[in-house]
């Protein structure tokens, strides 16, 4: 019996277009391709997310299409935080879509590529909590608050790394991406 290929697919950010991804994924499973891995930058994390959570492209669509008029409200205003948007007030954004909060409950393998504001490099989550690397990964230098996870403050990973496919590369049989910016 022949083993599954393990194909990994990385998704750029590019904020609204990132909705654009579930573009893709539905074309790879009209051609019967089946994504094991994923990696993600800001908009593309938020995509890879729900598609390792289950999702699939119709719903990401309507994911993108219900909050992208929910961004800019006065209520995720910031008051003390650097930038204008508090970034922890989007948590609410993905309760209704996220079942379970941490990766190892996705049904797919998840790196969510982030910046580390203090040592200027690239991380990537892939273990543990979800939603805060989520957030990182999404916020905007100057637009979004950092986003503290441990000891350390995270922004957009997009700011260094907006097609973050490193952490596929050697774990994979086939690579694929997606690029929307």
């Amino acid at each position: 019996m022949k083993q599954q290929p393990e194909i990994g697919i990385a998704l750029s950010g590019g904020g609204v277009r990132g909705a654009a991804h579930a573009g893709v994924f539905k074309a790879m499973e009209e051609s019967g391709i089946k994504v094991t891995r994923l990696s993600g930058s800001s908009a593309g994390a938020m995509a890879g997310v729900l598609y390792a959570a289950g999702h699939g492209p119709e719903e990401i669509l309507e994911f993108f299409k219900v909050n992208a008029g929910n961004i800019f409200q006065w209520k995720h205003l910031a008051h003390s935080k650097p930038g204008m948007l508090d970034s922890d007030k989007y948590a609410e954004l993905f309760e209704p879509w996220l079942q379970e909060h941490t990766f190892e409950t996705l049904s797919k393998k998840l790196h969510i590529c982030v910046t580390d504001v203090l040592q200027g490099n690239i991380r990537y989550f892939s273990s543990g909590e979800l939603v805060r690397p989520l957030l990182a990964s999404a916020a905007i230098p100057g637009v979004f608050t950092p986003v503290e996870i441990g000891e350390n403050w995270y922004i957009d990973g997009g700011t260094m790394n907006n097609f973050p496919v490193e952490p596929l590369v050697g774990q994979c049989d086939v690579l694929l991406g997606s690029f929307v910016s």
